[in-house]
């Protein structure tokens, strides 16, 4: 019989794609692992290298094959495998991208994609819009949130069974690439026809809010080629809303990106100049420092910094320098822990292959790469954390290395491999991982969209009314556990989760994802603890 420590196990490996999938773009990255493929969770310190690798002894050969070999063969298939064999005897973030994956790797942390500029849903053999993207081409072009979208030029979409592979392919090509969408008005039920041009599109990685009026409150999803503008955006719209005293950032989840985006926001939260924020060192490569300048437009005065075992090389990179100079609080669970650097060469193909050439060390001298020797273990670390009882608290942190390191300012301990160990112990509630909201969190989108549809839904105009006066009725409630197809009290004890997941897809479908991101945070125990811990006068007092 399958014991209670199994099913946690079996249950936290669903959640692992679907926990960090939510934090990205719908459609870019769902099923996304950390520790799997690759694609977004490497330390990028170079891009667009020319390797020129098509060419010596690996093609020689297959070439040699592809004129000898009894049966036909893929050339490049052979050549992808040999890319692959040879790389599987590196560390796991070294890597081959195919054309494909370059694409989606482009798309998602080039900080824009090529598009219209839509996210839509399937429902009863009917694609519908459910979010337009500000400024992209269907927004110019007048598309409405609710319309129907019956063909693309002269692909009929309604009325058919189809992937979401195939809606998407219908929807994309090159910049400057006329499509013809014929639609169906929400409002009015006419049919027009819609001619509009594939152009860029923008993925914001950076939404944020003012809470209780001292604090910036800003999540950072990934660290994109923008990543560091909009964050300067976001503190400056704040800062025109009012301004703040504190600043709490949000890396849960956050696998990484560009080390220059991540050294670049450490500037705007370190005062001094020349303090070293993190430095990296390879066989061949010469140490390469990243100080801070002292140019700052922003007077931050308390820090916390959001980690959970989700956020990556970028993440910890801006966790280890705020904890290492005593910067900030670092609130949460100790973090993935990647600690390698990867240089992009790009092939003639239209791949890349990604090569670990250095590894970075925390201002203290840190290095928190966790061990890879065991590449299954590597790879089942997060859920090996939760059957042990780390993540629900059950357990101490374990410390992986017991060499000592003491922090800039205050002189207190801290631990290199494995991650950074946060200053703030959050243990995630065991009712997080459970199957029943796993499936909740995975129909709510469908369930609001119909509503809306329909009418049903009463919601204030203004933002800032639905945030802090709108609520899911009892109605609504058991109206959702009724398409879960559960009855009773099944549901009864994650009421709590239903009533936040439910307001969170209606302020992102009626509003924006900054709204939905205040929503989030209403009762969010990461933020309140940070808030309580950041209101004392000597912040460290207790934690030494």
């Amino acid at each position: 019989m399958e014991n209670n420590e199994d099913k946690t196990l079996a249950t936290y490996k669903i959640w692992i794609p679907l926990l960090i999938s939510l934090a990205c773009l719908i459609g870019l990255f769902a099923g996304y692992r950390m520790a799997g493929k690759d694609v977004v969770g490497s330390l990028i310190v170079k891009t667009d290298s020319d390797a020129g690798f098509n060419s010596g002894r690996v093609e020689e050969l297959v070439r040699f094959i592809e004129s000898r070999y009894v049966d036909d063969l893929n050339s490049e298939e052979l050549i992808e495998d040999a890319f692959k064999n040879v790389l599987d005897h590196l560390d796991p973030h070294s890597i081959y991208l195919r054309p494909e994956e370059m694409k989606q790797l482009n798309d998602q942390m080039g900080g824009s994609f090529e598009g219209i500029g839509i996210e839509s849903i399937f429902l009863n053999d009917t694609l519908y819009v459910n979010h337009i993207i500000e400024n992209g081409p269907a927004f110019m072009a007048g598309l409405q949130r609710g319309d129907q979208i019956l063909s693309v030029n002269d692909t009929l979409i309604a009325g058919r069974s189809l992937s979401y592979d195939q809606i998407r392919n219908t929807l994309k090509g090159d910049k400057d690439l006329k499509l013809n969408l014929q639609v169906r008005d929400f409002e009015t039920k006419d049919v027009r026809n819609l001619d509009l041009n594939i152009g860029n599109v923008d993925v914001k990685s950076v939404q944020g809010f003012i809470y209780e009026n001292d604090y910036a409150v800003v999540r950072i999803d990934r660290f994109s080629s923008d990543s560091y503008k909009e964050f300067m955006d976001c503190l400056n719209r704040l800062n025109e809303q009012g301004g703040f005293k504190h600043l709490v950032l949000d890396l849960r989840g956050n696998p990484g990106g560009f080390l220059p985006e991540a050294t670049k926001m450490l500037n705007q939260i370190f005062k001094e100049k020349g303090r070293l924020m993190v430095y990296t060192q390879g066989r061949n490569e010469r140490v390469s420092e990243y100080k801070s300048t002292g140019k700052n437009f922003y007077d931050i005065d308390k820090v916390a910094i959001l980690v959970d075992e989700g956020s990556a090389s970028g993440s910890e990179i801006i966790a280890g320098a705020i904890q290492d100079w005593d910067r900030g609080l670092i609130v949460g669970r100790r973090t993935f822990g990647k600690g390698l650097v990867q240089e992009q060469y790009n092939l003639n193909n239209g791949g890349a292959i990604r090569l670990t050439v250095a590894e970075y060390f925390t201002p203290s001298g840190r290095l928190i790469q966790k061990s890879f020797e065991d590449r299954k273990t590597y790879r089942d670390d997060i859920a090996s954390r939760i059957q042990s009882g780390e993540l629900t608290g059950s357990t101490d942190v374990p410390i992986m290395d017991t060499t000592v390191f003491v922090t800039k300012v205050e002189k207190r301990p801290v631990y290199a491999a494995g991650g950074i160990t946060p200053d703030i112990y959050i243990p995630i509630d065991s009712l997080e991982l459970s199957s029943e909201l796993a499936k909740a969190v995975m129909e709510v989108e469908a369930f609001i969209f119909k509503k809306f549809l329909k009418k049903e839904l009463e919601v204030p105009e203004n933002a800032d009314e639905f945030v802090g006066q709108w609520s899911a009725s009892t109605e609504l409630l058991n109206e959702f556990r009724a398409t879960l197809e559960v009855s009773g009290n099944q549901y009864d004890w994650i009421d709590q989760y239903l009533e936040v997941i439910l307001k969170e897809e209606v302020a992102k479908l009626y509003f924006d994802k900054n709204t939905a991101l205040r929503v989030r945070f209403e009762d969010d125990v990461f933020l309140t603890q940070s808030v309580l811990a950041l209101s004392k006068k000597n912040i460290f007092a207790e934690l030494k």
